[in-house]
């Protein structure tokens, strides 16, 4: 829950700028979106691996407070998702 608040809350500081956002910070919460929706272990990791990847160039191309919020709780639910992953791997053996 916090880090969809984080989520929100560095999505708010960025639509509060005049600069606009990176299209890969966008694209990092899509493929979260699709981490989450996904039943199958390789499906989530893969949708969190393009989420990885995006929230990282959103962080380079964007040194504001907003995005470094946005991308480190979007990190952080891809590193929640890789675990569920795991667990659903490990219940299915």
């Amino acid at each position: 829950v916090s880090d969809a608040r984080a989520v929100a809350t560095g999505a708010l500081r960025v639509l509060g700028t005049e600069r606009p956002a990176p299209p890969e910070a966008a694209q990092a919460l899509t493929a979260l979106a699709e981490a989450l929706r996904a039943v199958e272990p390789g499906e989530v990791r893969e949708a969190v691996g393009r989420a990885r990847a995006a929230a990282q160039a959103a962080r380079e191309a964007d040194d504001s407070l907003g995005i470094a919020v946005l991308t480190h709780a979007a990190l952080s639910i891809a590193d929640q998702l890789d675990r569920v992953a795991a667990v659903r791997e490990e219940q299915r053996r």
